[in-house]
């Protein structure tokens, strides 16, 4: 897959795992959810109830500035890239504050546009 595609499908699952899931914030350990896995559907794979993060077929556990990837599923946009464990901190070389999250972004504030083109 093209580096900019990844880099656009990345960007657009950080701006849609963002905004709803500010209580993870509040509690580190997401009320048990992160390690509380689900009998349905394809997060069956995953060891919990992990943020979404699109297409990239990714799933993270919410830190106060940062994502902590937990599970990849097989040949995923996201699998070799992103190893289990790993910490996404940013989008487009913009880190992420703590003010930042639970708030809603437009794909204009990612400059999405800019990498797709």
């Amino acid at each position: 897959m093209p580096k900019h595609l990844t880099a656009a499908l990345l960007t657009l699952a950080v701006a849609a795992a963002i905004t709803g899931t500010v209580l993870a914030i509040a509690d580190p350990d997401n009320l048990g959810q992160w390690n509380k896995p689900t009998n349905s559907g394809p997060d069956k794979a995953c060891p919990g109830f992990l943020v979404h993060l699109g297409p990239t077929g990714a799933r993270a556990i919410l830190k106060e500035t940062s994502f902590v990837v937990k599970c990849l599923f097989p040949k995923s946009p996201a699998d070799g890239p992103l190893p289990i464990d790993d910490a996404i901190t940013g989008v487009n070389g913009q880190p992420f504050h703590k003010h930042t999250f639970g708030k809603s972004y437009s794909m204009d504030t990612f400059h999405v546009s800019n990498l797709v083109n």
